[in-house]
């Protein structure tokens, strides 16, 4: 296999992994209300309040959609909107108690699903792929 070769294979991977994932998310997250989608939203915003468009741009999503989920979760009181001291129009999204004792719920449930994921791959096998895929999303966010 060339290297041309081995990385359209690589692609064509992580877009059937991503499909897997947002499949696997949406089961795991559905008994609590939640989708892939909004588990994405609460998770950027797990250390900090960001704007739509902060989101948008960590997650690889386009502002519209980040502001729909962002609308959405408001409306059942898992986010909300607060002034932006740095921005008088571009409102900070932030949990609020109901969205933070969701998230970690959902972050219970982690352990098992990513030990049955990781069942037969090392932590050695692990550490590279991340490696390539930071160096990847290096690359691309740069362009």
């Amino acid at each position: 296999m060339t290297e041309h070769e081995g990385f359209t294979q690589l692609v064509l991977s992580v877009f059937r992994l991503n499909g897997l994932l947002i499949t696997e998310g949406d089961s795991l997250s559905q008994p609590l209300g939640l989708t892939s989608a909004r588990w994405k939203v609460l998770g950027a915003i797990e250390n900090a309040p960001q704007t739509v468009s902060q989101i948008a741009r960590t997650m690889g999503q386009t502002r519209q959609s980040v502001q729909r989920i962002a609308n959405e979760l408001e409306k059942l009181a898992i986010v909300s909107f607060e002034d932006n001291p740095d921005h008088k129009t571009a409102k900070l999204i932030q949990r609020t108690e109901r969205g933070t004792e969701l998230f970690e719920r959902l972050s219970e449930l982690l352990p098992a699903w990513s030990d049955a994921a990781l069942e037969d791959i090392t932590e050695e096998a692990l550490a590279t792929t991340l490696k390539v895929v930071a160096k990847l999303v290096t690359h691309f966010e740069k362009s």
